[in-house]
């Protein structure tokens, strides 16, 4: 699978992930506040799991609507052949489901 990098960067999950990740290391160093800082690194965590997770359903969803499209067009052909051979008195009945 060819990653499409120009459009994961201009992509606002991204963009939002980077704004967060730099605030939240902004946070972590200006801090003098340990509380503060343990804050800061659990939002730094917590955004690139919620990256992560979004990116990869995003990704699966691309995926499956790729191989949605691939069975929908193997389901066109066998109905096809289908009305084909029937034509032709040859094969059974009903179509491919």
């Amino acid at each position: 699978m060819q990653i499409n990098w120009k459009q994961k960067l201009a992509s606002r999950k991204f963009q939002c992930a980077v704004v967060v990740l730099a605030l939240a290391t902004i946070g972590f160093f200006t801090s003098e506040d340990s509380a503060t800082q343990i804050v800061s690194l659990i939002v730094a965590l917590f955004d690139v799991i919620a990256y992560s997770i979004s990116e990869s359903y995003v990704d699966g969803a691309r995926e499956y609507s790729k191989v949605e499209n691939e069975m929908q067009w193997c389901k066109r052909t066998l109905n096809e052949v289908v009305r084909r051979l029937n034509e032709h008195g040859i094969g059974g009945s009903g179509n491919v489901e």
